[in-house]
């Protein structure tokens, strides 16, 4: 026996030293060859970098990423085909964007799977931003947004049991019968805690926010519920022949057309302790405020730029269910929401770089700092300080600091160390009313000043120039053919040095475009100079939805599937020549799926079209 017990410890002892990281690409070159190469309990660490591709986890492994979901994505790019699928085991991944799902999920929890999904953003998924049939899921600190469905639950769909979704936010999710945000389909035990909906809209079957259909043992929990929409029943929750539905501690506020609460047919119900305030169809309906329960404004810190932070003096501070276990960090009652209040006026509201900045990445080595300073009772900012750092524990500003400076200004130029491109840093500024500081108010930033790239200078291909820009950088390309399909996925300006007579971008890949702007890259930078040709049964140039490009002075040919289809609201199209483009169906130049495009100084000529709208 107690060789039996030693053998055991050894093999345990191998197996935990045999587990390993992988890395890509330095090990693999791409995140499914680092998956495949795994082995159950390995990390697959990946860099900073956009990875076109569908993966698949059949093993116990963790995906993670080495930077962080701002700077690091997985581009969907077969059809049908979820993003990221757990068909086997029960693997984590964390720390990516997830889009570009192309008539398919961005992700796929499959039945049998055990999936964690950790620090993500989902996004631009055609079939909605996550479907979980696996038991035991979780599904944290993840950022949800801009995915559709044509059914139910275009943001999570959830037809698996012991499933928990926290600290989460979901926005402009879209589907066409119930649940915006979250569909909770014939499954038991869900709990939705500390998560953010606002403006995710559904169709006749309501849940703006969440649609409960014939599921058992659903709470949610202490969530911030605002702006959505639905055709009919609850524009914020819809519970359809529910059993033992908790909602507790939430706020559920100016959401559209629908109710706050819509409930039908359900049984064991508890609404407890929740704001629900101003919904346009009326705040309840099949069920009546419960215990704790108030319907007044919760006064939002800035609800306009999506700042739910309580303001002082709020009615939802200290109004959550009083006992112990739902205490807030602080140990003090709980504040109905999911943002827990601010402890007292003066506060520094909407801090941000200006024009300096586009969302959190600094595009100027000095920007400058803005905040806004709010105290009722005393109006005037008598001082700030200012403190940016390499982190956030704030036991060195290593950077810069102002020291408290006596100025009513709400602006500052940043006069510290000098700022590393590509770096990653912490801003915190706190003001004074003469009496008291207010709260830091924390920011977190990335810097990239814009560089020039060059091909065939630095990089062989334009892909690998695209590759490695970030936002704002420009692509150089010298004279010639270059015999490629290109997919943009970052802001950059994409130029030829010579001009479209002398340089090509020629398609090789069957069925791709020869350029094609992903869908949710946000791309509104420049393409110009280019002939853009041979698109093999695809068109020359694809705008997938999301994206703003202005393309200029290019040549379009030769493409066997249409010149250009723009499906990106706001694209320009301006001094190109547009001609000898086929296309079996409409639009064999131009073909216009998106709102507010704008075509000016263009030529087309010799397009042809089986149905309608030749050029």
């Amino acid at each position: 026996m107690r060789r039996l017990i030693l053998l055991f410890v050894l093999l345990l002892a191998f197996s935990t030293v045999q587990a390993t990281t992988i890395h890509v690409p330095a090990d693999q070159t791409t995140i499914q060859a680092g998956i495949d190469a795994a082995v159950t309990g390995d990390t697959v660490l990946v860099a900073a970098g956009g990875y076109p591709e569908n993966i698949e986890f059949i093993i116990d492994v963790v995906l993670l990423s080495a930077s962080g979901p701002d700077v690091t994505s997985v581009a969907g790019v077969a059809s049908g085909q979820p993003v990221v699928r757990f068909s086997g085991g029960s693997g984590t991944v964390s720390g990516f964007t997830i889009q570009d799902g192309q008539l398919a999920r961005g992700v796929s929890v499959e039945s049998g799977c055990e999936a964690t999904i950790y620090n993500c953003v989902v996004t631009g998924n055609d079939d909605g931003g996550i479907h979980c049939d696996g038991a035991g899921t979780t599904i944290r600190k993840c950022v949800i947004y801009s995915n559709g469905y044509p059914w139910s639950g275009a943001g999570v769909w959830v037809t698996a049991n012991q499933v928990v979704i926290d600290s989460c936010v979901f926005h402009d999710c879209t589907s066409e019968a119930g649940g915006g945000a979250i569909h909770a389909d014939q499954m038991d035990d869900l709990t939705v805690s500390k998560t953010i909906a606002y403006e995710n809209s559904t169709g006749g079957h309501g849940g703006g926010f969440v649609y409960v259909y014939y599921s058992s043992n659903v709470t949610l929990l202490g969530n911030t519920i605002v702006s959505n929409t639905s055709e009919d029943r609850g524009a914020g929750i819809t519970a359809w022949d529910a059993v033992a539905l908790e909602v507790r501690n939430n706020i559920i506020a100016f959401n559209n057309v629908g109710y706050g609460v819509w409930i039908s047919g359900s049984s064991g119900i508890v609404c407890e302790y929740n704001d629900v305030y101003g919904n346009e169809g009326g705040n309840y309906y099949g069920c009546t405020a419960g215990s704790g329960s108030i319907s007044e404004d919760p006064t939002f810190v800035d609800a306009a730029a999506y700042d739910f932070t309580l303001l002082p003096g709020s009615p939802c501070i200290d109004a959550g269910d009083p006992a112990p276990a739902y205490n807030d960090p602080d140990g003090s009652r709980v504040d109905m929401g999911a943002i827990w209040s601010l402890a007292d006026y003066p506060l520094v509201r909407d801090l941000n770089f200006g024009s300096d900045a586009v969302g959190d990445i600094v595009i100027n080595p000095t920007p400058t700092i803005y905040w806004s300073y709010l105290d009722p009772g005393n109006p005037t900012q008598y001082q700030f300080e200012v403190e940016v750092g390499y982190d956030d524990d704030w036991s060195v500003a290593e950077m810069w600091d102002t020291a408290p400076t006596i100025s009513t200004d709400t602006t500052v130029i940043y006069a510290g160390l000098p700022l590393e491109n590509d770096g990653s840093y912490y801003l915190r500024v706190r003001v004074h009313n003469g009496t008291d500081w207010s709260e830091w108010k924390e920011l977190a930033f990335q810097t990239h000043f814009a560089t020039v790239i060059h091909v065939p200078g630095t990089f062989s291909t334009i892909q690998e120039a695209v590759d490695h820009a970030g936002t704002f950088d420009t692509v150089l390309v010298a004279a010639g053919d270059y015999s490629e399909n290109v997919v943009v996925g970052e802001t950059i300006t994409l130029i030829s040095e010579s001009g479209p007579d002398v340089t090509f971008i020629t398609g090789v890949t069957y069925a791709e475009p020869v350029i094609r702007f992903h869908s949710g890259a946000n791309f509104s930078g420049t393409v110009s100079g280019f002939t853009i040709r041979d698109g093999q049964f695809s068109r020359g140039i694809y705008v997938m939805s999301g994206n703003a490009p202005a393309i200029y002075d290019c040549i379009v040919t030769g493409n066997g599937d249409g010149g250009i289809h723009c499906d990106g609201e706001g694209t320009v199209i301006c001094k190109c020549v547009i001609h000898n483009n086929g296309y079996p169906w409409s639009g064999a130049g131009v073909w216009v799926t998106a709102n507010q495009v704008v075509i000016d100084s263009c030529v087309f000529h010799d397009c042809t079209s089986e149905a309608g709208g030749g050029a």
